[in-house]
């Protein structure tokens, strides 16, 4: 590869199309066919379309072929420009315009014979699908296949089979780079790893193929309370609860979002929305447990007697809590009039110190001794210093003491813990007039799948009757 640096260079390039890139200042490569103009450089991208360069942005113009180098390397960088490219028309166009200006004949044979290529897959309709092209007939019946495929990868990921589901997951996105089950579940997957940018990622791509997809929505709100930004959380959570209403499992999880919050994340207008629709959904839903004899407790449900329990149990933590309440509240109050003493004292100390200094006869100051009452008040300043000290540390007892006074509940209203749903929240995109049912494989008898006991809803995207 050749790098140009020099006007002359430049020159040379001025009239000519040459394969290359160009690396911009701020080290941004552009690669495509290069031809220089007024303003800078025209680069033919590999799709087809073009990006202006100015000269003042041009760092480094690297060179793949010139105009002086042989034809059958030009005829081989358009092929590499257009491997990308979905737009049979414009590489017809493109091939054509090539053929005309070559004048070797084995590169014209060749170049043909791609042309030949080409013109068969827009006759007979052909349609890109990652890196195959093949008839519309058979993508659908590829993205059938897929659908099974996408379930055997979801139940290895409910297996804890992860280095084969990640192999299945792989294959399926090999075929179709931009299948959403795949990526959904390719998310899936790099959250159970702990690698959040990478979920975050694929869950967004799905999100904005599939906008109001709730698992794609409660699963970014999870990575956003990870990282503790508690207002996309929030946010993410409410879009959640809105796309699908009443679904317990986002219910939880709105429960435990709101208790985790902060003090002073508790009135923001993204926490305040989403405790208003919670305390909707959840009032809407308590009603729906009822009759299972199921009761609300903090996130989770529990039975009556149970229930029954925990209420008592809850009481006697309630008295406990007050208690400790009175006592966090009078020492906080302490604290507080021991600052504005320190405060006061300090402001005298200046004060004094401000007075020590007195002007002599021939007009230059002189700093007296301070007066024991100074030493006095820094004594008093230490004291009342200690006793912030240990308050302070009276304080942070007290907090412990609720932890472990609420920890003593039989079942804790909160984990602190807003769960992912995972492979059982996988869309599935359906194609047209297909029946779901006939192209969800089962599982093989040698492998059974262990089932969650509650697990959300699958969300499926396409015309089947049971997509809902």
């Amino acid at each position: 590869m050749r790098v140009l640096r020099s006007i002359a260079s430049s020159l040379v390039l001025a009239t000519l199309a040459c394969a290359g890139v160009v690396v911009t200042n701020d080290g941004q490569r552009v690669e495509g066919e290069l031809k220089k103009t007024p303003d800078g450089w025209r680069v033919t991208l590999p799709d087809g379309s073009t990006k202006d360069v100015a000269s003042a942005n041009v760092k480094v113009i690297e060179l793949t072929s010139s105009g002086g180098g042989s034809q059958m390397e030009r005829l081989q960088s358009l092929r590499r420009s257009v491997e990308a490219s979905e737009d049979i028309p414009k590489i017809i166009e493109r091939y054509r315009r090539f053929i005309e200006q070559a004048k070797e004949k084995p590169v014209i044979d060749e170049a043909l014979a791609d042309l030949n290529t080409w013109q068969d897959r827009q006759t007979r309709g052909l349609v890109k699908t990652g890196k195959r092209w093949m008839t519309p007939a058979e993508k659908k019946d590829l993205a059938i296949a897929i659908i099974g495929r996408a379930d055997e990868a979801r139940m290895l990921i409910k297996a804890a089979q992860t280095r084969d589901a990640q192999a299945a997951v792989d294959a399926i996105l090999e075929d179709d780079p931009d299948n959403l089950s795949a990526l959904y579940l390719q998310g899936v997957l790099l959250q159970k790893q702990e690698k959040y940018p990478e979920a975050r990622k694929s869950f967004e791509t799905v999100r904005t193929a599939i906008p109001d997809h709730a698992p794609t929505l409660h699963n970014l709100a999870v990575l956003s309370f990870k990282q503790k930004q508690w207002g996309p959380a929030c946010t993410l959570l409410d879009q959640a609860l809105a796309a699908a209403p009443n679904v317990h499992p986002l219910v939880d999880a709105a429960a435990e979002l709101l208790n985790a919050l902060p003090d002073d994340q508790k009135k923001s207008a993204s926490a305040q929305k989403l405790a208003k629709r919670f305390a909707e959904q959840d009032q809407a839903l308590q009603k729906v447990m009822l009759d299972k004899q199921m009761y609300r407790w903090g996130a989770k449900w529990v039975d009556k007697s149970t229930n029954d329990n925990l209420i008592e149990a809850d009481r006697g933590v309630k008295k406990r809590l007050d208690e400790l309440q009175g006592d966090f509240d009078l020492t906080q109050g302490r604290i507080e009039r021991n600052e504005v003493e320190i405060t006061q004292n300090e402001r005298t100390l200046r004060e004094i110190e401000g007075r020590s200094y007195v002007r002599t006869g021939d007009g230059s100051y002189v700093r007296v001794p301070y007066p024991p009452a100074y030493y006095d008040i820094q004594r008093d300043i230490n004291r009342l210093r200690s006793e912030r000290q240990e308050m302070v540390l009276r304080l942070d007892s007290l907090r412990d003491a609720a932890k472990r006074a609420q920890a003593e509940l039989p079942v804790p209203k909160y984990s602190g813990v807003v769960s992912a749903i995972g492979e059982d929240g996988v869309p599935i995109v359906v194609p047209e007039g297909v029946d779901l049912s006939t192209a969800r494989p089962k599982p093989p008898a040698s492998q059974p799948v262990p089932q969650s006991p509650a697990p959300p809803p699958i969300i499926r995207i396409g015309p089947s009757n049971d997509a809902q």
